[in-house]
């Protein structure tokens, strides 16, 4: 689908792409502003289930759509801070440049989902560049091996951070490091200034509980970003009477 994602609380027209779909088929999702799970599963009939869903990844801050063209700075799509853009590599070579505006000593966070979640073929390189087109800094996989991923993969989507060294503009590059491109291959980019905060990450992420008596254990992995130091607290909600 594309977009491959959207904001809680808004309606998004989505185009579904693959065989035996006519081309242009196109419904409105509207995503639940409650809806806490990060990813929806979408069907062109509106049947969930077998193989015909697909994965569709939700986000708290605003959504756009790369402009074409974009490959060259004078072309670069505007970001205005925070905002997740959802791009596609069309065509052999195919690059995608964002401009953004920094003061000196703050710090942009960019991360890409494709492999993740969305489970596209998508492999990003991310390239943060001046004004003149030098390259100051760029991230290929940013996703240390770790135990949330050991039944899953490696992933090749990318995140950095970068302080801009003086008041001006910037240039975000991605690329499709792999050289491939079409209708699947497409991504997320969140952009935002770093702010103190933390992700959680639950291992495994579905817990088998045999019955009363019994035990099960998991593990939360707590990452905390730009010097988060406080507590975090948890609560399970929900559960059946007698848990």
């Amino acid at each position: 689908v594309f977009p491959p994602g959207g904001r809680r609380g808004e309606k998004v027209l989505v185009e579904f792409r693959g065989p035996n779909i006519p081309a242009g088929m196109r419904r409105e999702v509207a995503i639940p502003i409650d809806e806490r799970s990060p990813v929806l599963y979408l069907t062109a009939d509106g049947v969930a289930g077998g193989n015909h869903d697909v994965p569709f990844f939700l986000s708290d801050q605003p959504e756009g759509i790369e402009i074409e063209p974009n490959d060259e700075s004078a072309g670069a799509t505007r970001l205005t801070l925070p905002v997740t853009m959802n791009g596609q590599f069309e065509k052999p070579g195919d690059t995608d440049l964002y401009r953004v505006t920094l003061r000196a000593g703050e710090t942009l966070d960019v991360e890409t989902t494709a492999h993740r979640f969305l489970r596209g073929p998508a492999d990003t390189r991310v390239e943060i560049l001046d004004a003149a087109g030098k390259l100051l800094t760029e991230n290929d996989d940013g996703f240390a091996l770790d135990y949330m991923w050991m039944h899953d993969y490696l992933s090749t989507d990318s995140r950095l951070s970068f302080k801009a060294p003086q008041d001006g503009e910037y240039l975000v590059r991605v690329r499709e490091a792999a050289g491939l491109s079409g209708l699947r291959v497409v991504y997320r980019l969140s952009a935002k200034l770093t702010t103190p905060d933390f992700q959680l990450w639950q291992f495994p992420d579905g817990v088998p509980i045999w019955g009363p008596g019994s035990t099960a254990g998991l593990i939360v992995k707590i990452e905390r970003l730009a010097g988060y130091e406080g507590n975090v607290e948890l609560s399970l909600e929900g559960l059946p009477a007698g848990w």
